[in-house]
């Protein structure tokens, strides 16, 4: 048997870097690969001969080898048959494991499998030859190996005659399918495509097309090689990774797109391979707040080689074309908390070759990948992101009392110089909006105290009209990036009473003491024009007294002073007057009545007695020839008599004047009174 030689593709190299780890581990089999594979015996059944009824010595002519005893002619490939090799049968029209094993007789390219197998037969049946199913996992890169380890292939026959006294069943020839392809790598380097690398191990793995199957080869030579053999399955355009380790020391690494391998077919491969670069993975930025500002969310990523463990740092270094490694950056926000985002794909929109940065507060997730060059293989999606948090920012609160001086002026003022602003360091964050475009809300308390906000209510306004000290309490209310601020006092400022402008001075009074018959001794009478004033309270004081609100008043006539002021409300500072005032109450005309206002007396002996009514003065009288006499004077009343004097002889007729003095508040009156 003559394995051919397929074409050598030429091959674009790009791809992603999977864990190896990973998939090796879920890749076994042959039945692991695309084309599906009967059940078949275990091996240790090999040492039990077929018995029984149904028993039977069945030979069968085998040709096209499969790969047992290789050997590399050069183009093709070529095995043959060893005496002993086995075979299994299975029954694929009656679904039955046939028990027993055929064995080669002799070595050759084609020979005769012969053995004793029990199961039922019947004429037509169609018989499944196998060698059982290889291990891809792990080899060691030989032919010896491959012989040994990796050999699959199959045939299938028909059952030509059944002799049941002889015990035989004879079929038609076998002619053998391969099914698995022998490739031989040879490895190179890609910065020098002459020089061989020499690998301690090897291995390439990828994902089938069209499922999430995994599927790996593991070659481990025992020494050190530039050349190996390895047995895989079919598949069509798969994507592999191939890695191997360096005896140099280095890690190299290659990725082939849409590869194919054939059942039966022989390919020789050149694999011209990168050293395998890495991502050192950035390191998170620690204690990360919002600022108002773009933040770096980590250090700057590397790349590296392993060389004999030891990590090497290559981001300066440039291939023949002066192309360096990139390392792009994507970065998610966690959305449910504690559920890490899908990793992104390689080609998703939205990666970065810059330092990834982020304003607002959250949990995010850093991915590296980085693109090679020449020289140094593609480094796929980091399997793992990086975290980074950034938390709520403390902001503090700038707020100063408005300057210059504030004076009533009957409208409200604003008391502080500016809207309070919001600060993280020297950065205004007042208008920032959070990722929900949420911004932060900042409340006003214009209170009377400076140890609790009270005599108010939380708003949006700072001002204040009446004259007084007044406190500017602050809070405010945070959004998804900055943190609350508890109620806090930040400025007070004084609102001056202002002076009274608006006023009427009151002014004096000349009033008449108004006393009469009825009231002798007069009433109060206010001794001035009221004041008005604008702002604040009219006070007086009449004297030397005290000064009161009400209107001063007097009853006796006299010249009086009275001063006066303007007692400012809570928003005006009082106000004196510059200049007193000076009031008069004249005195009223006195009144004089004597009853009666005469009288004939017939003789000297005669009294007259008369009652007189005045003001209150004192009485007097300018009589000559009688005799008049004047009682006390009693709320204005007097008694008194009149008795002619005898010496006066004949001069009887005389008209007496009677005088009522001057008193404080009335002036003097008179009457007459006539005698004969």
């Amino acid at each position: 048997m003559i394995y051919t030689m397929k074409t050598i593709k030429t091959y674009n190299l790009f791809g992603y870097l999977l864990l190896a780890g990973a998939i090796l581990a879920g890749c076994s089999k042959a039945s692991d690969s695309l084309k599906p594979q009967t059940a078949q015996k275990q091996e240790t059944e090999k040492a039990t001969e077929a018995q029984g009824p149904n028993a039977f010595i069945l030979k069968i002519e085998a040709e096209n080898v499969a790969t047992k005893a290789l050997t590399d002619m050069g183009e093709t490939l070529g095995s043959e048959w060893r005496q002993g090799d086995s075979l299994s049968v299975y029954n694929l029209t009656a679904k039955e494991n046939i028990e027993g094993w055929l064995y080669a007789e002799a070595d050759g390219t084609s020979t005769t499998f012969s053995g004793t197998v029990a199961g039922n037969f019947n004429q037509g049946d169609i018989l499944l030859l196998q060698f059982l199913a290889p291990d891809y996992q792990e080899q060691d890169g030989t032919l010896e190996g491959l012989a040994a380890q990796c050999d699959y292939a199959t045939s299938r026959v028909e059952v030509t005659a059944i002799d049941p006294e002889a015990k035989t069943i004879a079929t038609e020839h076998a002619s053998f399918e391969k099914m698995q392809a022998v490739v031989k790598f040879d490895i190179t380097n890609r910065k020098n495509p002459v020089e061989p690398v020499k690998v301690t191990s090897f291995f390439g793995y990828g994902v089938l097309p069209g499922s999430e199957t995994p599927f790996g080869i593991q070659v481990t030579p025992a020494a050190a090689t530039d050349e190996l053999y390895v047995g895989i399955p079919y598949f069509e355009n798969m994507k592999i990774t191939f890695e191997g380790m360096g005896e140099d020391g280095f890690e190299y690494r290659l990725i082939v797109p849409e590869v194919s391998f054939e059942d039966g077919l022989y390919y020789r491969r050149t694999l011209n391979m990168k050293r395998k670069a890495l991502v050192k993975a950035p390191v998170a930025k620690a204690n990360l707040s919002y600022n108002g500002k773009s933040q770096a969310l980590v250090d700057s990523a590397h790349v590296y080689w392993m060389v004999n463990g030891q990590e090497v740092i290559l981001d300066g270094e440039k291939d023949y074309q002066d192309n360096k490694c990139v390392i792009s950056y994507f970065v998610k926000k966690e959305v449910t908390e504690g559920t890490v985002p899908a990793a992104p794909a390689a080609t998703e929109n939205g990666w970065m070759t810059g330092i990834p940065t982020q304003t607002h507060v959250g949990t995010y997730y850093v991915w590296t990948k980085m693109t090679g060059n020449y020289d140094y293989e593609d480094a796929d999606v980091s399997s793992e992101p990086v975290k980074v948090e950034v938390s709520k920012g403390t902001a503090t609160l700038d707020a100063s009392a408005a300057s210059g001086t504030l004076t009533y002026n009957g409208s409200a003022q604003t008391l502080l110089a500016y809207a309070a602003k919001l600060k993280i360091g020297n950065t205004d964050v007042t208008g920032g909006r959070d990722a929900s475009n949420t911004g932060c809300t900042i409340q006003y308390y214009v209170s009377t105290s400076s140890t609790t906000p009270t005599g108010g209510s939380w708003g949006s306004t700072y001002t204040a009209t009446n004259a007084g000290t007044y406190y500017i309490w602050i809070k405010v209310t945070g959004n998804g990036d900055i943190k609350d601020i508890s109620q806090v006092m930040k400025a007070s400022k004084e609102i001056k009473k202002a002076n009274i402008t608006s006023y009427s001075a009151p002014t004096g009074k000349t009033l008449t003491f108004n006393g009469n018959e009825s009231n002798i001794n007069g009433s109060p009478q206010a001794l001035i024009s009221a004041g008005s004033a604008t702002g604040g309270t009219m006070q007086y004081k009449l004297g030397s007294g005290s000064y009161g609100t009400s209107v001063p008043q007097a009853t006796n006539a006299g010249e009086y002073t009275i001063s006066w002021k303007i007692v400012g409300d809570a928003n005006h500072n009082d106000l004196n007057g510059t200049t007193t005032i000076t009031a008069k109450i004249q005195k009223a005309n006195g009144w004089c009545r004597v009853t009666p206002t005469s009288n004939y007396f017939d003789s000297h002996a005669e009294v007259c007695s008369i009652t007189i009514v005045c003001h209150g003065g004192s009485l007097t009288h300018n009589s000559q020839y009688y005799y008049v006499n004047f009682g006390s004077i009693n709320n204005g009343i007097a008694s008194g008599s009149i008795q002619h004097k005898s010496s006066a002889g004949s001069n009887w007729n005389e008209t007496i004047t009677i005088t009522s003095a001057e008193t404080a508040n009335y002036k003097s009156a008179s009457c007459t009174f006539s005698g004969s």
